[in-house]
């Protein structure tokens, strides 16, 4: 009898194991380091519809932007005031956390003043936070977390007030910083993203983690849904490539050079396993980095730039099939990329266009370089090559290093006219994403008029960090003195027409505002230190404003009528955002400060037992994500 049951027992084991083994799937994802969500981090990704949710999460849609739709996931029900800026959202209340306890408003309420605070790192301005009241004062430690426009009104109904009207604000709040977090999540800073203590409301928690190897995910045991989605996930956090997709160790890996896509077109049984998609959501191109006084400042010169590159040629010669020509920020087939379209290849014009700036002989053009990695070196080479052939230009490659690539496109070097190899992505649902970085040509102008500006306000803001003042009440009237004469200066913005942009601009009364808010904390501080520190936030908030007000005053109607718009973009509902959208491309477009060239086409091979797989576009680095919808039938 005892071996019967043995026999029995043994047998449960063997085919509950198979059954397991069925339902798992194992796929490639980039090295995590830590849990931690900051912005534009593979755990960030993982987070979105993984192993969180929030009120709204995206689904597949292939008529879509990305191929993506903003759906309800914990929000039942919602409703706004007349005015767009006062909304209630209705809970499930039957949505768990992995330890059994029930998701609540409160569990918003908190995540939302968590993520807001100055502590944390996640860049508001790429998640929903940032059109809540007051989330920019609350991160900038002007306000306490508390004066949020946010509050569980009971436990399944949340409040939020806006900053501005917002009719979408769903498409807002789909990012990683608008999730919920449970209470012991935000108690503990030092093992609070440890992965053995995250607490999840989504579809799978964390089983097991080995750094740089493997990351184990293992379904919910309290997450409802009606769908059959995958018992187990192994992420491989060491690179996968087609030989460990033939032997069965992935059930998907991308494919990323040319060589890797000819070797599976030529392989009849990988070909069947072969699926293709465009990066709709951002593009590649080359960015003019400083204009100075030199012929980059003709738009003339940079229009004849931009046509003379023959893209069908570049695309054919370095992204055979892995590639498409780009006439705009947006592909050519996309609604976007038919209305924008401007970067079409024409020597002729070309040549005329730079005759028009003024060039006429190779002794007029200034010392212009190129500056490239190692990786972006042959792209550099080719729009170099083209420059000299179609329109006789001399430009110098300098290589350079990553970081020092990203120095330069931060503006912390001061460098030569010239060139840089860029890309530009939306990062999420939102209006101004919609120009995927091109709002970057708005500042270019100011920047280079403000260059000294800009380096003397380097110079005062260090010394600010080094001064010890504001131990005494009477270090405070050299503050005092600086806001009077800010606003003074300040008062002729308030004849600034566009009351949106003008919410965000340096009025007097935000001068003074940020100088009672800050005295008053000040006042009720106890020791010397947070004395000493306060009055450094004061100095250099108002510095930022001083620098703001040159900044207005000294620019021209032009940068004054793009920064209208992009005000009336960013302030306008997603629904409503794409006639305004156009608008703006088509203007920053002509500007040729940013040249589009070409989108990149993605390739994977994956198993015809997984479905479900979603591609996150809201990036330039491949990762597949949103799990809730993995599906494994063998």
């Amino acid at each position: 009898m005892k071996i019967k049951v043995l026999f029995l027992t043994l047998c449960i084991l063997f085919f509950s194991c198979q059954l397991k083994d069925k339902r798992t799937v194992t796929l490639p994802f980039s090295e995590i380091s830590n849990f931690n969500p900051e912005s534009h981090t593979p755990q960030n990704i993982l987070f979105q519809g993984t192993l969180f949710e929030g009120l709204f999460g995206y689904a597949y849609d292939f008529l879509s932007i990305g191929g993506l739709k903003v759906i309800p996931v914990l929000a039942e029900a919602w409703k706004n005031s007349p005015d767009g800026r006062v909304w209630y959202f209705y809970i499930h209340k039957k949505r768990y956390w992995s330890n059994g306890d029930r998701v609540k408003a409160k569990d918003f309420e908190r995540a939302f003043k968590f993520f807001c605070s100055p502590e944390q790192k996640i860049n508001i301005e790429e998640t929903g936070l940032a059109i809540i009241s007051n989330a920019y004062n609350v991160k900038k430690g002007l306000l306490s977390k508390d004066e949020l426009g946010v509050k569980a009104v009971n436990d399944f109904t949340l409040k939020i007030v806006l900053e501005k009207p917002d009719f979408d604000l769903a498409y807002r709040l789909t990012t990683t910083g608008t999730f919920p977090l449970h209470y012991s999540m935000t108690q503990n800073s030092s093992t609070r993203w440890n992965p053995s203590n995250l607490i999840c409301n989504g579809p799978y928690i964390i089983r097991s983690f080995i750094p740089k190897k493997e990351c184990v995910l293992e379904k919910n045991p309290y997450y409802k849904t009606t769908r059959r989605i995958a018992e187990r996930i192994i992420l491989k956090l060491e690179p996968c490539g087609i030989l460990e997709f033939k032997k069965g160790l992935v059930d998907a890996v991308w494919i990323k050079t040319p060589e890797q896509l000819k070797e599976v077109l030529e392989d009849k049984t990988l070909k069947r396993f072969l699926f293709s998609e465009l990066l709709d959501l951002s593009f590649f191109g080359y960015k003019i980095i400083k204009k100075g006084d030199s012929l980059l400042n003709n738009i003339k010169f940079r229009q004849a730039l931009a046509m003379s590159i023959n893209r069908e040629e570049l695309v054919k010669k370095l992204f055979p099939n892995t590639a498409e020509t780009a006439l705009s920020i947006w592909p050519r087939r996309s609604y976007l990329g038919k209305k924008t379209k401007f970067f079409s290849f024409n020597i002729k014009k070309a040549k005329r266009l730079l005759v028009e700036s003024g060039f006429v002989l190779k002794k007029d053009l200034p010392d212009l370089k190129f500056f490239t990695t190692e990786e972006n070196l042959k792209i550099a080479e080719f729009l170099v090559q083209q420059w000299k052939t179609n329109l006789g230009l001399e430009i110098k490659i300098i290589k350079k290093n990553q970081e020092e690539i990203e120095s330069i496109l931060s503006k912390k070097e001061d460098l030569p006219c010239g060139f840089c190899f860029v890309s530009g992505s939306m990062d999420y649902f939102s209006p101004v994403d919609l120009l995927k970085n091109m709002e970057d040509i708005i500042s270019m102008e100011i920047d280079d008029i403000l260059i000294n500006t800009l380096n003397e306000y380097k110079i005062k803001l260090s010394k600010i960090k080094n001064n010890l003042k504001g131990k005494n009440i009477y270090d405070w009237e050299e503050l005092n003195n600086l806001k009077e004469q800010l606003k003074i200066k300040a008062d002729s913005i308030k004849k600034e027409p566009n009351k949106k942009w003008k919410r965000v601009l340096p009025l007097p009364e935000r001068m003074q505002n940020i100088f009672d808010t800050f005295f008053e904390k000040w006042k009720n501080s106890k020791t010397l230190k947070e004395k000493v520190e306060i009055w450094q936030k004061t100095a250099t908030e108002l510095l930022e404003q001083e620098k703001d007000i040159y900044s207005y005053q000294i620019s021209s109607e032009k940068y004054k009528s793009l920064q209208r718009i992009f005000y009336d973009l960013k302030e306008e509902g997603w629904s409503g955002s794409l006639s305004l959208a156009i608008k703006m491309i088509r203007i920053l477009q002509e500007e040729s400060l940013i040249v589009p060239l070409f989108h990149k086409r993605i390739f994977y091979l994956k198993k015809p037992y997984v479905s479900g797989l979603m591609i996150y576009k809201f990036s330039n680095e491949l990762e597949f994500f949103n799990f809730r919808y993995l599906k494994i039938k063998r």
